[in-house]
């Protein structure tokens, strides 16, 4: 992984042209759209456990001298009335488990739903942890 682009900052044009309400993308694929243009070097399908084949959806890693390690993960059908796979109460617990060992092995979990990646809440959310919780908006120059 690449060390943290320093050109952090990005117009509000290239945020509208990731920020999208298209149905047929993923919600993955427009999250990496948008580290993607606000500079922020990730990894896809982290594996994070020594001895388990748990992965989270993104690993993003601090510019800073605290080197700290986030993991990114997005829940898809948050608001479906399915009961199966993630979101039965199985699955569930299974994802607590896997997040309680990620943050036992030193990672931070940031956790979205489809609509927040949509819309912005995911990116704006790792903006501002990467800006130690300063307000962040597109074109917003630090």
């Amino acid at each position: 992984m690449s060390k943290l682009h320093t050109g952090d900052s990005i117009s509000a044009a290239q945020f509208r042209e990731t920020r999208t309400k298209r149905h047929d993308l993923k919600p993955e694929d427009i999250f990496a759209a948008h580290l993607t243009a606000a500079k922020i070097p990730f990894e896809r399908q982290y594996k994070f456990h020594p001895e388990r084949k748990w992965r989270a959806d993104f690993m993003i890693k601090s510019g800073g001298t605290s080197g700290a390690m986030y993991l990114c993960d997005i829940d898809g059908g948050t608001f479906s009335r399915s009961k199966l796979g993630h979101n039965s109460g199985a699955g569930i617990a299974k994802s607590f488990e896997k997040f309680n060992e990620a943050a036992l092995l030193g990672f931070r979990v940031l956790r979205f739903d489809t609509p927040m990646v949509r819309d912005g809440v995911a990116l704006n959310t790792v903006m501002r942890l990467l800006h130690g919780g300063k307000e962040w908006r597109p074109g917003k120059q630090r």
